[in-house]
């Protein structure tokens, strides 16, 4: 998201950047041109092992990460954007779950 930001910022100096797959949208980045996909990016969900003991210990559908602390990305990121979509397609709101803006490290 930081990175279309600079790219939509005249002022940025920015004119080429890589961005994660999914997060730009045509109505809100009308001159933005997208040359080539880099590779295929799955969606990756880890959780702890025991983290779901009423579900026979396995995560089958986001619904069950209610009321669970949950990882959501950090600001400016891509997973963030990509991550409330998800959550928002699943019909979970943040207010569901402890929803972290945690950096990946």
């Amino acid at each position: 998201m930081d990175n279309l930001a600079l790219l939509n910022d005249s002022k940025s100096g920015v004119a080429f950047a890589m961005v994660q797959g999914g997060v730009a949208n045509i109505n809100d980045d009308p001159k933005l041109v997208s040359i080539a996909r880099m590779f295929y990016e799955p969606i990756w969900v880890w959780y702890r092992e025991g983290a779901f003991k009423n579900d026979r210990e396995q995560l089958k559908i986001l619904s069950q990460l209610k009321g669970k602390r949950v990882s959501i990305g950090n600001e400016g990121s891509g997973t963030l954007v990509l991550t409330k979509d998800l959550f928002k397609t699943s019909g979970i709101a943040e207010h569901e779950m402890t929803a972290e803006r945690l950096k990946p490290d």
